[in-house]
């Protein structure tokens, strides 16, 4: 039975390189009617070495029943209720190196990374958001938002549900990719583009963006949002970076801090009217004890913040002994 990584606190996180190799994937993509991309499926990515030019180009009925299958093919052809045409596409990649050209791209290197086919980082995603468009996530796949009002009452009229999951720029993962060996509670905080390894369970309150995740067994309870690290014995939540020999993930613990924060607030905050007051009135004999109780109060906060940390790190860490 593997073990939750063990968690290394403060520490600086080495980025891994990125990886110069192409991809090449045949999918389904969902086109609004003025032409905007609204998604691609690409059920079986896959790297490649020697791809000689990045694009994208939509392929003929036989070739879709060639590279996808007949299955497939019966889905292609315009969506009335949603406004939607849907085609058949072959992704092509030079270099994941390289910025995505274009929308279908953007999903193909989404795919690779929940796929488990790159790691977190080692695909360029920089200027996606300005490629992806913002969509209405249905139970009846993407709808353009212009579109969304007429679509409830086709819906409505057909008896058909419409359910609106969420209006986003990123989907659910769990509509185009359910890794092995996971648990997602709720399948709407993780992301397409998360790499999520397998043994990886995401709990109720865990949330996954994309390209982040986890490259061994683990308990996700909290945000899995960049891979950084904070300091330690921050006012703020906890943050720690899970580390397992050469394997990298980050997990951010949030944990409560009340004590330190109204440290903070009496303290710091009141610090100049206190010792205004304290100047004014150095004879009054509440005085001492008004100095005994902050610096009481500044030792329970430190205390708390400390309990804190320990607390998250002996919660995510493995027993004595463990890989």
């Amino acid at each position: 039975m593997q073990t939750p990584p063990m968690i290394h606190s403060g520490t600086a996180m080495q980025t891994p390189p990125m990886i110069h190799s192409g991809a090449i994937a045949y999918g389904l993509a969902t086109i609004a009617k003025d032409g905007t991309v609204l998604d691609t499926w690409y059920p079986t990515p896959e790297l490649a070495e020697g791809v000689k030019e990045s694009g994208s180009h939509v392929l003929s009925e036989t070739d879709a029943r060639t590279h996808l299958g007949e299955a497939f093919v019966k889905t292609l052809g315009p969506c009335e209720l949603r406004g939607v045409n849907v085609v058949a596409v072959k992704t092509n990649i030079a270099t994941l190196a390289e910025p995505a050209k274009d929308t279908h791209d953007v999903f193909l290197r989404l795919h690779l990374l929940s796929h488990r086919l790159v790691k977190p980082h080692q695909a360029n995603l920089a200027g996606i958001f300005g490629m992806l468009a913002n969509v209405a996530w249905t139970s009846m796949g993407p709808c353009p938002l212009d579109q969304l009002q007429d679509a409830r009452l086709r819906a409505r009229a057909a008896r058909v549900v419409f359910d609106v999951k969420a209006v986003d720029k990123f989907p659910y993962m769990t509509d185009y990719v359910v890794p092995s060996g996971v648990r997602i509670a709720n399948v709407d905080r993780v992301r397409l583009g998360a790499h999520l390894a397998s043994g990886t369970t995401v709990m109720h309150e865990g949330f996954c963006n994309f390209n982040a995740g986890t490259l061994g067994a683990s308990m996700v309870e909290g945000r899995i949002k960049v891979m950084w690290a904070a300091a330690p014995l921050s006012w703020a939540p906890c943050r720690v970076v899970a580390k397992k020999s050469s394997q990298w993930a980050s997990v951010v613990c949030w944990v409560p801090t009340l004590a330190l924060a109204f440290h903070w607030v009496t303290i710091a905050w009141w610090k100049p009217v206190a010792t205004s007051l304290a100047a004014r009135a150095s004879k009054c004999p509440m005085a001492a004890w008004s100095r005994r109780a902050s610096c009481l109060a500044a030792m329970a906060s430190c205390s708390a913040a400390i309990h804190n940390q320990a607390r998250c790190k002996s919660f995510l860490a493995p027993k004595a002994g463990a890989v």
